[in-house]
């Protein structure tokens, strides 16, 4: 199990975890997304910051992003943290894969976990179109944000730039 989205992570540690991961041979893999919970030290830091963007308790699950990250925005964090790491370690190449091999039951495995994965972003697909419109972008450390926008910019960021063309 893998957690993604401290603040020392960005996109480009994210696709080196993975990488990592997929070296590794390991047969299954989680990749979860930072979820700070009520009553921690991580969760009253993010809220004294006002880095806490969702109080929807049922978001708080390790695969919906609650919070805005300190070197990407909460979008990228979704979009590279919780689907496409998945997607990338359970992909249909790595799939017909294992077939070729076969490896019938981690074929299984891979094709049900590669499903849940489309399913799980079907399923999110407003909560995910929401994190891309509200337009957080990254943030910087030391800078004050102005007049309680909080994170929120209309402009896309390079990062986004680079995830969705």
């Amino acid at each position: 199990m893998f957690v993604l989205g401290s603040d020392e992570d960005d996109v480009k540690t994210i696709r080196e975890t993975v990488r990592f991961a997929r070296g590794l041979k390991i047969d299954t893999v989680q990749f979860l997304v930072l979820t700070p919970l009520p009553g921690t030290e991580t969760y009253e830091e993010l809220r004294h910051q006002g880095r806490i963007i969702i109080e929807d308790w049922s978001k708080y699950s390790g695969h919906h992003v609650v919070f805005n990250p300190r070197n990407m925005t909460p979008y990228q964090l979704q979009k590279e943290g919780s689907i496409r790491s998945m997607r990338r370690f359970y992909s249909t190449w790595q799939c017909w894969k294992l077939g070729l091999l076969f490896r019938w039951k981690d074929m299984a495995l891979y094709l049900y976990a590669h499903h849940a994965v489309n399913k799980w972003r079907s399923l999110n697909r407003d909560f995910i179109k929401d994190l891309k419109e509200r337009g957080f972008r990254i943030r910087k450390p030391g800078v004050e944000e102005d007049g309680g926008r909080k994170g929120l910019d209309p402009s896309r960021t390079e990062g986004e730039k680079a995830l969705n063309g």
